[in-house]
């Protein structure tokens, strides 16, 4: 989901289990002299963006990793088994509200499905609807307060859930 936390959330598991952070957006598809996320969807359709983004991720060795997924790999089906079978999915179920408080904050221009003139609600229901076939692991992200504050609540839950 975009502007859930994944990146935030993330880097904070990464440094307290002292595994390695990888950001899909940023360390898989803006690498490698590819183009920005902005300018794949640009130039490319975005039903070809998925198949990218799905091999992409199917390339990808994330054994003792934290990967920070983009917003859109969840509707890549092939993709999220791919990273089942090496690791644990764990959804971050933000709430329609918050996400779009965020959204004069966000880079829209990197929402896929957002440029079809869908509304922010029918981008997320349709992640959504992804992610409850996907995951291993939900965690509810309806919590107020600081950044720091958020991992830490983040973290006790990941501890008393998933470890």
């Amino acid at each position: 989901m975009p502007w859930s936390g994944k990146t935030t959330l993330w880097k904070a598991l990464a440094k307290r289990t002292d595994r390695a952070f990888l950001d899909f957006d940023d360390d898989v598809i803006e690498s490698w002299d590819r183009p920005s996320v902005a300018q794949c969807l640009e130039q490319l359709w975005e039903a070809q963006f998925l198949e990218l983004e799905n091999k992409l991720a199917l390339e990808l060795n994330i054994q003792d990793t934290v990967l920070a997924t983009s917003g859109s790999v969840a509707l890549c089906l092939e993709a999220m088994t791919h990273f089942k079978i090496d690791g644990t999915v764990i959804y971050i179920d933000t709430p329609t509200e918050i996400i779009a408080s965020r959204l004069p904050h966000m880079k829209t221009d990197r929402i896929v499905l957002l440029q079809t003139g869908k509304t922010l609600e029918d981008v997320l229901k349709e992640r959504r609807n992804s992610y409850e076939q996907t995951y291993d692991h939900r965690f509810l992200s309806n919590l107020k307060g600081s950044i720091a504050e958020i991992q830490e609540q983040f973290l006790i839950w990941f501890d008393q859930t998933v470890k």
